[in-house]
């Protein structure tokens, strides 16, 4: 099984997982067979961009030229759209296919989205799934003074900001009614904080109560792997930082359940009643 395959693999069974477990909302295509939300060419991303275009638009945002000016040349562009409904989006550094040729790799699917608390309303949404962006091999950690985060194998080429513009101008170009990432460590969801927000108004709260009572006293580095590690209890008991669904609405009937009575009022009581706590383990 070659590289690519692995990993195209692995992201159709998180995918799954993604759909069993999260606890705010469903996605109808693992809970009944319904259509995806567009339709078009099997062989395009998400029905509707060819692989032409998506290189003008990684050159249009700056992401084709940021890996460039990093010294990555020969870079090609790999797309998978083999399972209907989602794209796997891959850029390689030349011919090589392995962890030390990868650039950037996501996938991105269509489906009907319905928040648990919205009872039966679905919302066409362009989901977003393990977006890796790195800059391998030759710049390590320790050369580039940046520390290393959970789920990092090489430094980062600081094109977050980028592909977000860009997927978010995707959605906005098919129709999407929202956008949706699960942050897998706590650095992810603060990432993602500028426009996303968790659709689970107590996991916002837990959220907003770790940021306040630990970040200020914590790199956001070494935090997220003390939420990995399991050395931050909340209510002096272990808390490892769950994988729950963040959105960015982009409709006003969304936006309605972040404004709503019980969403603020729930967020805010889970907030204030959230103790976390780092703790200090010796080594040895």
């Amino acid at each position: 099984m070659t590289y690519t395959t692995r990993l195209r693999s692995t992201l159709e069974e998180r995918y799954q997982d993604l759909g069993r477990n999260l606890s705010s909302v469903r996605l109808h295509s693992l809970c009944e067979p319904t259509e995806s939300p567009w339709t078009g060419p099997q062989d395009r991303v998400i029905g509707r961009f060819e692989t032409a275009e998506l290189i003008d638009e990684l050159v249009w945002h700056q992401i084709i030229g940021r890996y460039k000016e990093l010294g990555y040349s020969n870079i090609e562009l790999e797309v998978d759209t083999s399972c209907p409904g989602r794209s796997c989006i891959t850029l390689w550094q030349g011919k090589e296919r392995g962890e030390n040729a990868l650039l950037f790799d996501f996938s991105i699917w269509t489906e009907y989205l319905e928040p648990v608390a919205c009872h039966g309303r679905k919302f066409r949404c362009l989901g977003v799934d393990w977006l890796m962006l790195q800059a391998p091999p030759d710049e390590d950690f320790a050369r580039s003074g940046v520390k290393r985060l959970p789920g990092q194998r090489f430094v980062s080429p600081r094109l977050g900001s980028q592909m977000l513009k860009l997927l978010q101008n995707w959605a906005v170009r098919v129709g999407a009614e929202t956008m949706m990432v699960v942050p897998e460590y706590f650095h992810s969801a603060v990432m993602f904080e500028r426009g996303f927000t968790y659709l689970d108004p107590e996991m916002q709260g837990l959220y907003e109560a770790a940021v306040h009572q630990l970040l200020p006293e914590h790199e956001l580095a070494e935090l997220s792997w003390r939420f990995e590690d399991g050395n931050v209890s909340l209510r002096n008991k272990p808390f490892y930082w769950p994988n729950e669904a963040q959105v960015a609405p982009l409709c006003a009937a969304l936006e309605v359940i972040f404004e709503s009575e019980e969403y603020l009022e729930t967020r805010a009581l889970t907030r204030q009643s959230a103790q976390f706590a780092v703790e200090n383990r010796s080594e040895g």
